[in-house]
């Protein structure tokens, strides 16, 4: 068993709309960041809120196209991406994956990208998912380079 947190804390949880199943905020005590959790149906609405005008971190999560599990979208809000690369290289290195290159998200290809986004924040996760198979193939490559 993996050693918890001791240090009690409190979360607060304001029912925005009324409806619990709606959208909720929640904060906790000692932290200045605030959760914004709510159903896929009220993202336009919810898009207006103040609180996404602010830079911080989102998370989507939903079925993988294959059917097989979930599958989680880590974003950010203040537009240039470093909070999500660096999530997704702490993932692929407790994968044993390399240090990600990212260069294929950058210059030329940055469209295709922010292309993709979009698409999975629709719910196609095939063009996110093949753009991210390049950056970890060049990543072995370079890494098998390195190393020979």
């Amino acid at each position: 068993m993996s050693a918890m947190n001791t240090t009690p804390f409190s979360l607060r949880i304001f029912v925005a709309d009324g409806d619990p199943d709606g959208l909720r905020i929640v904060e906790k005590s000692n932290w200045i960041g605030k959760a914004l959790v709510f159903p896929r149906a009220l993202l336009p609405q919810v898009k207006a809120r103040p609180e996404l005008a602010q830079t911080g971190v989102y998370l989507l999560l939903g079925p993988r196209p294959d059917g097989e599990g979930d599958m989680l979208y880590v974003g950010e809000g203040d537009g240039n991406g470093r909070v999500a690369r660096l999530l997704a290289m702490l993932m692929g290195l407790q994968a044993g994956v390399p240090p990600l290159d990212f260069a294929p998200l950058d210059g030329r290809h940055k469209p295709n990208y922010i292309g993709s986004i979009h698409a999975a924040l629709a719910r196609d996760y095939v063009p996110l998912t093949r753009i991210f198979e390049k950056v970890i193939v060049r990543t072995w490559k370079l890494h098998a380079a390195s190393n020979a």
